[in-house]
């Protein structure tokens, strides 16, 4: 089991003080750099990482993680688990509530206050399993009994295996033992959360969409989301285990010219996520350290409408004729086995640690012999190729394109045909990479491909949801199909079919992996951070 990470992080502490006070309240006010990338509130369809951060701490579930990756009480305070693995019985802790904004209470009645039952945990499970929620974490929780059936639509979600046995008693089923359900369940990104049913129903379909539609039952409730920030402030409504530490949380909307790594060296940030481009800057000031969190994988997407790339024998000459970078100027960038990056978990270890490598060795003699198939076949001998790469990314894909030129850049006659080869780089702000990915206007595009939770079928399923590219995928879209099903004994292989079916299309070419890094400023102590699901706890978060 992984442990999770405490951070430390320095800023002093504000007092506040309050006029007609004999005495002083201290308030703790930490500021971390968000996106503003969110859709909704509700915990059952959250997809963004910023989405998961407010899951993460305006939400509880049954239990938690804590520091040593020790599985602690939540909204449950005890649980027992019977001999074969397959049933778990949670006791939730009585008097937890709802906290209910004046706006709710307005739709509810004002002497709405609903405890949190056995019933939210059933309610809550049942609408991550359906197939009209399409949770983007459903994988984590397919483990229960029927839930693949009703995420394929087969079954009715009132035939999922969890059950409220009593008001306060929960019994969740597995279709076979998984020894990770309890840390599956601490760190599953929301999709776990209670959800009142009552409540949900009354929003007449706009759950989440709004603080009006949303009620919240974690150590932090968002408050007001404003142009530059979403500010959260501790729950006073809590009632269980781990109350917060902190006062207030500020998610501050990061500007398109601001630099992150600046901000926190100069001390306006508590802690942050970097980018791995970014850490030498702040790896080198005193005080701040950096936590490698690898779950990037960034691949080139070939375009197969544009030329002689329609043919496979192309993209494969293409894909054996990268050169490998060196990664000595990049310390932040690996080699991949695959498209699964190291973040991603199976069975409590690293995935990419149990799986075996997809990537072709390099092979310059035969990616010749192919590319010159690939211009017969295709009648094609006048080749000119732009591969588009974030500005981030130029040095690397630079190098990276090197060996194109000397090997499938040497041929210069197939048959009685002379040919032509230009390959050339553009680069762009990574958003822009982005836009044009998705409008399929590029040849070649090197694209980060990121992982939003320790799952690897989570992320495989992503990339089958990107739609960037019209690759033949039939193989793939079956493989992962029963990827889906798998249990965790079958889970590994099935991945790895997965990833051998989509590299064999060769469209996507997996390059290179990027440690990203979770950066700490002096003097805070308590963030907890997930390294399986990169989401940031600040529950016991404080400064001294």
């Amino acid at each position: 089991m992984k442990k999770l990470i405490s951070f430390l992080i320095c800023i002093s502490l504000t007092a506040c003080i309050f006029t007609g006070c004999s005495k002083s309240k201290e308030k703790i006010d930490l500021i971390y750099p968000f996106s503003g990338n969110v859709n909704s509130y509700d915990p059952q369809v959250a997809a963004t990482q910023d989405e998961f951060l407010i899951a993460e701490n305006c939400f509880e579930g049954l239990v938690r993680c804590d520091d040593e990756g020790n599985i602690t009480p939540g909204c449950a305070e005890s649980w027992q688990v019977s001999e074969d693995g397959l049933s778990y019985t949670f006791k939730l802790k009585q008097g937890l509530r709802w906290y209910i904004f004046p706006s709710v209470k307005k739709t509810m009645g004002e002497d709405y206050n609903p405890e949190i039952t056995a019933e939210d945990f059933v309610f809550g499970l049942q609408r991550a399993a359906d197939d009209l929620t399409q949770s983007p974490l459903f994988a984590t929780i397919s483990a229960i009994e029927n839930a693949n059936e009703i995420h394929s639509g087969y079954k009715d979600e009132s035939e999922l295996g969890v059950y409220a046995s009593d008001k306060y008693t929960l019994q969740i089923n597995l279709a076979a033992a998984d020894d990770d359900f309890l840390q599956t369940l601490s760190t599953a990104g929301g999709v776990a959360m209670p959800c009142n049913r009552e409540f949900f129903n009354s929003t007449n379909g706009r759950y989440g969409l709004d603080l009006k539609y949303t009620m919240f039952n974690g150590q932090f409730v968002l408050t007001s989301v404003l142009e530059t920030s979403y500010i959260m402030k501790a729950n006073t409504a809590y009632a269980g285990p781990s109350p917060a530490k902190a006062s207030d949380l500020t998610l501050k909307i990061v500007g398109s010219d601001e630099s992150v790594a600046d901000k926190l060296v100069s001390g306006y940030y508590d802690a942050a996520y970097l980018r791995g481009y970014e850490s030498d800057k702040a790896g080198k000031k005193s005080g701040i350290t950096l936590v490698p969190y690898s779950n990037t994988t960034w691949s080139l997407i070939i375009n197969t409408s544009k030329g002689v790339f329609a043919k496979k024998d192309a993209r494969k000459a293409f894909a054996l004729s990268l050169s490998e970078i060196d990664y000595k100027e990049y310390d932040y960038l690996s080699s991949p086995k695959g498209y699964v990056p190291p973040s991603c978990t199976a069975g409590g270890k690293s995935y990419t640690e149990q799986c075996a490598a997809t990537v072709d060795a390099k092979d310059k003699e035969e990616a010749i012999e192919l590319w010159k198939k690939a211009l017969k076949d295709s009648g094609t001998y006048s080749v000119s190729v732009t591969v588009l790469a974030p500005e981030t990314m130029k040095d690397a894909a630079k190098e990276l394109i090197q060996g194109i030129q000397s090997g499938i850049g040497t041929v210069s006659k197939v048959g009685n045909h002379d040919t032509e080869f230009s390959l050339k780089l553009e680069t762009a702000a990574e958003s822009e990479v982005k836009t044009k990915a998705a409008s399929g206007d590029y040849d070649i595009v090197l694209y980060p491909l990121v992982s939003n939770s320790a799952s690897p079928i989570t992320f495989l399923n992503d990339i089958d949801s990107l739609k960037i590219t019209d690759f033949y995928k039939n193989d793939f879209e079956k493989a992962l199909e029963e990827a889906n099903a798998a249990d965790s004994a079958s889970l590994v292989s099935a991945c790895e079919e997965c990833e051998a079916a989509l590299y064999d299309t060769y469209c996507f070419i997996p390059v290179f992996y990027e440690s990203n890094y979770y950066a700490q400023a002096k003097g805070v102590s308590g963030v907890q951070f997930h390294p399986g699901s990169g989401r940031v706890s600040f529950i016991n978060a404080t400064r001294s």
